[in-house]
């Protein structure tokens, strides 16, 4: 399964270029190297295999292989899923698209609520217990 990387246009053949924080991302934390081939989508149906000719700082040129327009399904799949931890979650994403899941709803269980709401409370009484214990100076 090749890498998958969101572009604004892609042409009918031709170049296309990788810009932002996608190229930052792909170049970065994926590490792609030049003459290697990756997945680009537009986000709307139409996807394509490149090879990649260039990678600068700012964008990452690539040459278009095989350009695939995918028919809009008339399900539209939605995933409910839950937060998970570290780098997990862009990996996560990358295969609910890949899976064809439209609309992905983040899910948090009411014991992840309950701790975030017990830490900030706990740093809210540290916090207001050094600033009475200044006062009394």
């Amino acid at each position: 399964m090749l890498p998958l990387f969101v572009v604004e246009n892609i042409p009918d053949r031709g170049d296309v270029v990788i810009e932002g924080d996608e190229a930052h991302h792909a170049a970065s934390v994926v590490r792609v190297k030049v003459g290697e081939r990756i997945s680009v989508t537009n986000g709307k149906g139409r996807r394509a295999e490149v090879e990649i000719l260039d990678i600068n700082k700012r964008n990452i040129g690539c040459r278009i292989i095989d350009v695939i327009d995918e028919k809009r399904a008339r399900t539209i799949l939605t995933v409910v899923q839950a937060l998970t931890k570290g780098d997990r979650a862009r990996e996560t994403i990358e295969l609910l698209t890949e899976g064809g899941a439209e609309i992905i709803i983040p899910w948090s269980t009411w014991l992840d609520f309950y701790l975030n709401f017990a830490i900030k409370s706990l740093y809210f009484h540290i916090s207001s217990q050094r600033c009475a214990s200044h006062r009394n100076i």
